[in-house]
């Protein structure tokens, strides 16, 4: 779909669910945008795009991320609970000075 096609309401959608974090695929499959209209729409509403992009989460969201992650909650939970990508979650547990996780305990299964 060309972006000019979208509603108003529509348009204003997109750039409020990109502006909070949402997966930029999922946007896109909602109205079924390229790369192309999708950024183009974003460039026409004033987003800045790429990674100068910050995505400022709600307080309650940092919370619900942060005590999730130090309750050992999957990071592939998270992200879909929460969703966010993988950039949102890291910066969110640096900026509350979060130490990631190590990989490193984890049992490596052997098929045989």
């Amino acid at each position: 779909m060309v972006y000019r096609d979208l509603k108003p309401e529509q348009q204003e959608w997109v750039v409020a669910n990109y502006k909070s974090g949402v997966k930029v695929g999922q946007i896109q499959g909602e109205f079924g945008l390229s790369n192309y209209n999708f950024y183009t729409l974003l460039r026409q509403k004033g987003v800045e795009v790429g990674r100068t992009t910050r995505i400022e989460l709600p307080p309650e969201t940092v919370e619900g991320i942060i005590s999730d992650y130090k309750a050992k909650v999957r990071t592939t939970i998270i992200l879909e609970k929460y969703n966010v990508s993988t950039t949102v979650l890291y910066r969110v547990l640096e900026e509350h000075g979060i130490s990631k996780r190590s990989n490193r305990n984890r049992r490596i299964r052997v098929s045989r």
